[in-house]
């Protein structure tokens, strides 16, 4: 039992100090792993790294950096995609408003076309003066809406 955990002891230790391996591969990516790549075109040489063991690591404090504070890339960034946004939500409304137009101008049209394709019946001069009068205001829709 005891050259049981000896064994394992020593087995940890060994690989605590592991061997790296790192390559660029063909589409400019950075690989690791602890073998060297086998079938894989290759940019840039491999390098061996090694990789220090528990207790030579040291934990690093990262600071933290509130949003607010961001570098001028990052701005620049940020500004364009509202940008980008802004320029999109317009043409979507405008988009939508042409739509709204195309309705309103089909249905003054088509409401110009049940009134003059109805059949109509003049049962006096007064009646066949109302039916021009909304002919005449359902040209005028047509106008307004249409353009």
């Amino acid at each position: 039992m005891r050259y049981g955990l000896v064994l394992i002891g020593a087995i940890m230790v060994s690989t605590a100090d592991a061997e790296m391996y790192r390559w660029q591969d063909e589409y400019g990516r950075w690989q690791f792993s602890d073998k060297p790549p086998a079938h894989t075109t290759i940019t840039s040489p491999v390098e061996q790294v090694r990789v220090p063991a528990a207790q030579e690591t040291q934990s690093v404090h990262i600071p933290h950096r509130p949003k607010s504070s961001g570098s001028p890339w990052l701005t620049k960034e940020r500004n364009a995609y509202r940008q980008k946004k802004s320029r999109r939500l317009k043409q979507e409304k405008q988009q939508r408003q042409q739509q709204r137009q195309e309705e309103r101008c089909r249905a003054a049209r088509d409401a110009y076309r049940s009134i003059q394709n109805s059949f109509y019946r003049a049962s006096s001069p007064n009646a066949l003066n109302k039916r021009r009068e909304r002919l005449k205001k359902q040209k005028r829709k047509i106008k307004e809406s249409c353009g």
